[in-house]
């Protein structure tokens, strides 16, 4: 009854496995949205900037 059966190691492993690629996930997910919302901010900057870039030539010309 000591002894350590193989399979049951082998069990063990693969549930933990599985718990630590759960986490990675779940921190890939934030990570990345959080990246997406960085690049989305600075595209909504860029796109300001060119409006008022636009809107500042038109006055002009008038």
């Amino acid at each position: 009854m000591n002894s350590i059966n193989i399979g049951d190691v082998v069990f063990q492993l693969i549930c933990f496995g599985l718990l630590v690629l759960f986490v990675l996930f779940i921190v890939w997910l934030f990570r990345s949205n959080k990246k997406r919302i960085r690049q989305l901010d600075r595209i909504e900057k860029k796109i300001e900037e060119m409006d008022e870039q636009i809107k500042k030539g038109h006055n002009g010309r008038q």
